[in-house]
C-alpha cells in the first residue's frame, strides 16, 4: 500500500461519510416512509474499482463503525446499512472476479456490459442477503404478516438503490481513473 492508495482510501472514507444522510442529512425520499434514497456507497464502489477489494471494504466497515457511533431515530438501522453496502461491493466484485474475467476475458466484454452484469449481481447478491435481514430484523417490532407485504417494497427499493449506485460508480471511476493514471506517473 503506499501513500497515494492510503490517500485516495482516506478521500473516499471521508467523501462516504459526508455522503451517508445520518451524519449530513442528504437523502432522497423514496416512496416508502422511512426509506430514503442516499449516495455514501457510490465512494465505496469507486474505492472498490479504483484500488480493489480490500480498500472498499475498509471504508465499509469504517462508515458502519462511525454510522453505529451516531446510531439515532431516522435513517434506518446502521447494521443494516453497513450489510447492505457490504452486500453491493460483494456481488460487483463476485461479477468483476469470476463472471467477466473468467467467462467473458476471452471474447472480451464491453464497458457497458461490465456494468450490467455487475450491477445485476450486486442487486442478486444484495436481495439474497437483505430481505432475510430486513424480515429478522423487522420482526422484532413488526408483525411478521405485515413484512411480508412491505417485501415488494424493499425489493423495488433496494433494486433502485443498486440500479443507480452501480452505473454512478463506474461513471465517475472512468472520469478519476484517467487522472490518477496521470497523478501517478
Amino acid at each position: 500500500m503506499n501513500t497515494k492508495e492510503v490517500a485516495l482510501t482516506i478521500a473516499l472514507a471521508g467523501v462516504s461519510l459526508v455522503l451517508n444522510p445520518r451524519l449530513s442529512g442528504l437523502a432522497i425520499p423514496s416512496f416508502f416512509p422511512g426509506l430514503w434514497f442516499y449516495f455514501w456507497e457510490i465512494p465505496i464502489l469507486i474505492a472498490l474499482f479504483l484500488l480493489g477489494f480490500k480498500y472498499a471494504i475498509s471504508i465499509a466497515l469504517g462508515n458502519g463503525f462511525v454510522l453505529i457511533l451516531f446510531w439515532g431515530p431516522g435513517f434506518n438501522n446502521p447494521l443494516l446499512n453497513l450489510l447492505s453496502a457490504l452486500s453491493t461491493v460483494f456481488g460487483v466484485y463476485f461479477a468483476r472476479k469470476l463472471l467477466i474475467r473468467k467467462y467473458f476475458q476471452e471474447r472480451g466484454i464491453s464497458r457497458s456490459k461490465e456494468v450490467i452484469v455487475c450491477t445485476a449481481s450486486a442487486m442478486l447478491l444484495r436481495l439474497a442477503i437483505m430481505m432475510p435481514a430486513v424480515f429478522f430484523y423487522a420482526g422484532f417490532f413488526i408483525l411478521y404478516e405485515v413484512i411480508i407485504m412491505l417485501i415488494p417494497f424493499l425489493i423495488i427499493y433496494d433494486i433502485i438503490i443498486v440500479a443507480y449506485t452501480v452505473p454512478l460508480a463506474y461513471l465517475i471511476e472512468k472520469r478519476v481513473e484517467k487522472n490518477w493514471y496521470r497523478f501517478n506517473s
